[in-house]
C-alpha cells in the first residue's frame, strides 16, 4: 500500500508532511525526516487513529501514541477517506483481536465508572448520615465529581463495547 501523506496541523510541526504507512502488523507514522514516530498495531487502529467528528470533539485526524499523546493532522477529505479505508482493512485482517482490544478498553472504563459510582454514593451517604446524627443537623457532601466520573466511565465503556460488537459483525 502506498503511504498516505498527512499535513501536521499544530505546532511545533505545523505544515510538515508526515506519512502513514500500512504494514503487515498495522501502521507506522513517519515524521518529515522519515523516522518512525508511532507504531499502531492493527488491532488498536480503531481507537488509536481517530477521525474528525461531526460533534467537533475531535477536530483533526489524530494518530495517538501509546502514551495517548495525539499527533494532529489537517482533516482533508480525501486523506481521511484513505485512512478510514486503511483502518477498515487492518481491522478486517484480525477482527477477533481488534474486538478483544476494544472489549478490554470498555471493561476498564466500565470498572472506573462503577468504582466512581460506588465511592461517590458511599461518601455522600456516609456524610449525610453523620450530618443527621448531629444535634440540630449538620452539613454533608454530595460528590458530584465522582458521579460525573461514573457517568463518563459507564457511557464510554458502553460505547467501546458497541464498537467491539460492530467490528465482529461488519467483517465477514
Amino acid at each position: 500500500m502506498t503511504p498516505i501523506k498527512l499535513t501536521y496541523a499544530l505546532k511545533p510541526h505545523l505544515g510538515e508532511e508526515w506519512e502513514l504507512r500500512r504494514t503487515d502488523q498495522g501502521f507506522e507514522l513517519r515524521d518529515a525526516n522519515g523516522q518512525v514516530a508511532v507504531i499502531v498495531p492493527a488491532a488498536e487502529a480503531s481507537h488509536r487513529i481517530r477521525f474528525p467528528s461531526f460533534w467537533a470533539n475531535v477536530t483533526f485526524l489524530e494518530v495517538r501514541a501509546p502514551d495517548d499523546h495525539p499527533h494532529c493532522f489537517k482533516p482533508e477529505k480525501e486523506t481521511v477517506a484513505q485512512v478510514r479505508a486503511a483502518v477498515d482493512d487492518a481491522l478486517g485482517q484480525n477482527p477477533d483481536e481488534a474486538a478483544a482490544v476494544l472489549r478490554k478498553k470498555a471493561a476498564r472504563n466500565l470498572g472506573i465508572g462503577l468504582l466512581c459510582l460506588v465511592a461517590g454514593a458511599a461518601i455522600s451517604i456516609a456524610t449525610f448520615l453523620y450530618a443527621v446524627a448531629q444535634p440540630g443537623g449538620g452539613t454533608y457532601v454530595v460528590t458530584t465529581g465522582l458521579f460525573g466520573g461514573a457517568v463518563w466511565g459507564i457511557a464510554s465503556g458502553l460505547y467501546w463495547y458497541s464498537q467491539a460488537g460492530k467490528i465482529g459483525r461488519s467483517v465477514p
